[in-house]
């Protein structure tokens, strides 16, 4: 009977850890004020997927979700997005044909209201995965954190007009 029981267990842990192979994630993203970013929604282990539904929870003081489309990965399904509550997504996804693979099956769309310095989660709390034959899927999720950074080149690009002038001034002037 001990014998058995052991058997049992061994099979049953062996299913559970090779159950959670699918993992649905987010990422760590950063953006400048006033820019608008591309949150991808990202997918390992994908086998004969049907479905995938999606609710993402955000800090609305920080980002402001415009919308949602399929990526690569989701290129061949049909797909329905919520943006209607500040500070939550709400994306499924259907394949008849299925997911398979790894990479991004969405991309979500905000444009960033928060000054430098301010961070967002970008929590997945609920994900619910099904395959082609409708048994939901057991499901790993990894949530990132969305960062405002100072723009990048600003800096730069200031230099360059400010440069550009000088020329040009010289040059009226050598004109002259």
């Amino acid at each position: 009977m001990r014998k058995i029981l052991c058997a049992l267990l061994l099979v049953s842990l062996i299913s559970v850890a090779s159950g959670a192979s699918f993992v649905v994630s987010t990422g760590n993203v950063q953006g400048s004020p006033g820019s608008t970013i591309q949150v991808p929604i990202v997918v390992e282990g994908a086998k004969d997927v049907g479905s995938v539904d999606i609710t993402l929870k955000y800090d609305p003081s920080v980002l402001k979700a415009n919308s949602a489309e399929t990526a690569d990965l989701g290129k061949n399904a049909i797909m329905e997005s919520n943006l209607a509550n500040p500070g939550q997504v709400n994306i499924a996804l259907v394949d008849a044909s299925g997911i398979n693979g790894e990479g991004e099956v969405a991309t979500i769309s905000f444009s960033v209201l928060g000054e430098t310095g301010a961070s967002s989660p970008l929590s997945l709390v609920e994900v619910s995965v099904y395959n082609l034959e409708l048994v939901e899927q057991q499901t790993s999720i990894s949530s990132g954190v969305f960062t405002v950074a100072e723009a990048k080149g600003a800096g730069y690009a200031f230099f360059l007009i400010t440069l550009m002038a000088a020329v040009l001034a010289a040059m009226v002037i050598r004109k002259k």
